[in-house]
């Protein structure tokens, strides 16, 4: 079982804290809006954005800004993110930290467009290819041809095969 671990969000100590696992809460804290009052701490509702990345609204002195999950956890449990957030297992409501790394845009890009394809390279040895775009370019095969040897409408292409 994995403990859960909790931190304060950068830019928001003192109201709300983002846990390892992906969950954010309020802090117990006095409210002034038209007298003083307290508030009672919570874990705060996630929505989902429509493409399925997780957010949250985090409210101080009066303004509500929208905030992903994921890149509060990050910050909060890592560092100052420098361009995207990955999400390893590609399941985007999975923000446990162990599921989370910074990457470069072209990282990104190429990670999202990436399966996992099985083909028996001209020496006759099964080889597995998690990136068959990446792999093309830098191996001088093309593309297309790969992908119908693939899909089984073309036998060969340059020695490859299923």
């Amino acid at each position: 079982m994995t403990v859960e671990l909790w931190r304060a969000i950068p830019e928001w100590e003192g109201v709300y804290e983002v846990s390892n696992q992906g969950r954010v809460r309020s802090l117990d804290r006095t409210v002034e809006a038209m007298g003083e009052y307290e508030v009672k701490g919570r874990i705060l509702a996630q929505a989902d954005n429509g493409t399925g990345y997780l957010w949250v609204n985090l409210h101080k002195n009066g303004k509500g800004k929208q905030h992903y999950v994921h890149r509060l956890v990050y910050s909060a449990f890592v560092s100052d993110i420098k361009d995207v957030i990955n999400h390893i297992d590609k399941d985007r409501t999975n923000n446990h930290l162990s599921n989370l790394e910074d990457v470069t845009v072209q990282q990104n890009v190429e990670y999202s467009h990436a399966r996992h394809f099985t083909f028996t390279n001209p020496d006759g040895d099964r080889v597995e290819l998690f990136n068959l775009n990446k792999f093309c370019r830098e191996s001088g095969l093309d593309l297309a041809n790969m992908h119908r040897v693939h899909k089984g409408e073309r036998q060969q292409h340059k020695g490859w095969t299923l």
